[in-house]
């Protein structure tokens, strides 16, 4: 469980040092990023996978059920009345 929770941004960065997110801007962009960002490490990139993941899991998951509503319309008769 502590993997999930302590960040672990070595095999990241493969340097270890200190990177806040204002480090990943790019440097046109940079003065639209108020300083407060400055204080928050970059996120482990595991935890985008696991969104994506979940997101496209969702996605899958409405699409089936949204499919199923559509046959079951287009099968019976009896839905189709106003």
């Amino acid at each position: 469980m502590a993997a999930f929770v302590e960040p672990h941004f070595d095999a990241w960065t493969q340097s270890g040092g200190n990177m806040s997110v204002v480090d990943k801007v790019p440097p046109e962009m940079l003065h639209m990023v108020h300083p407060h960002w400055n204080q928050f490490p970059p996120m482990n990139p595991l935890w985008h996978s696991i969104l994506g993941f979940a997101i496209f899991m969702l996605g899958m998951i409405s699409m089936t059920g949204n499919g199923c509503v559509m046959y079951i319309f287009t099968n019976t008769k009896s839905l189709r009345t106003p």
